[in-house]
């Protein structure tokens, strides 16, 4: 946390004259929610969507069913990396960055659903017609 004061001070010191990084920026993210996701699903990838505030990380695993998803439902809000995104949310107003409001884990057949501003987690398991052939387009990659 210290770390991340620090860098919000230096951004508002250097504001006036040089401007600060995207503190959001998407790319960025994507490897930072890989990395954070990844010791838990290992084929994870990353979609970053700025200007809707959302990160959908696919888990790209399969056979996952109810039990688990449940289970990745009370665990991710303490993951370090998901923790981070509030302090992005606050940091990024400050320095017009990119922020994110939600992150949507994606399974399979179902999601979780993390909202950054309320810490409201759901499991999802009533998803779009054509969601299963994009998981499965997107991981196949």
């Amino acid at each position: 946390m210290k770390r991340a004061s620090y860098f919000a001070a230096a951004c508002l010191l250097l504001l006036f004259t040089t401007g600060c990084p995207d503190l959001g920026d998407p790319s960025q993210i994507a490897d930072k929610a890989n990395e954070s996701i990844r010791p838990y699903f290992p084929n994870v990838r990353t979609i970053v969507l700025p200007e809707q505030g959302t990160i959908i990380a696919l888990t790209c695993s399969t056979g996952t069913g109810p039990e688990l998803v449940n289970q990745v439902a009370r665990v991710l809000p303490g993951i370090q990396g998901v923790q981070q995104l509030r302090t992005l949310r606050n940091l990024g107003a400050l320095s017009h960055s990119h922020t994110y409001s939600t992150l949507i884990l994606g399974f399979e057949e179902s999601a979780v659903v993390y909202s950054v501003d309320s810490g409201q987690i759901k499991s999802v398991f009533e998803m779009p017609p054509n969601y299963g052939e994009q998981y499965s387009h997107e991981c196949s990659h």
